[in-house]
């Protein structure tokens, strides 16, 4: 529980101090109304986050990271060996 009253406050306080200024507000709802085609969606943006439940991370976690869905890949550059 204290995980997530850690999360959301970080959240709330990235939210406030990224629109404190016109620039990060305008961002902000041009973002939104590009994504959910509703710049309003800024002004529950805070009210979303925190009705949040552990629940709700909980059943997100077993939806979306299947264990048995996951690709694993080691990715490196060559060697001068094998070139």
């Amino acid at each position: 529980d204290e995980e997530l009253k850690r999360a959301k406050m970080i959240l709330r306080t990235g939210y406030a101090f990224y629109n404190e200024t016109t620039a990060g507000m305008c961002e902000t709802l041009g973002w939104y109304e590009i994504i959910y085609n509703d710049a309003s969606f800024a002004d529950t943006y805070i009210d979303k986050i925190n009705i949040v439940s552990a629940e709700d991370i909980q059943e997100f976690v077993k939806k979306y990271f299947n264990p048995k869905a996951y690709t694993f890949a080691i990715v490196k550059p060559k060697s001068n060996q094998e070139e």
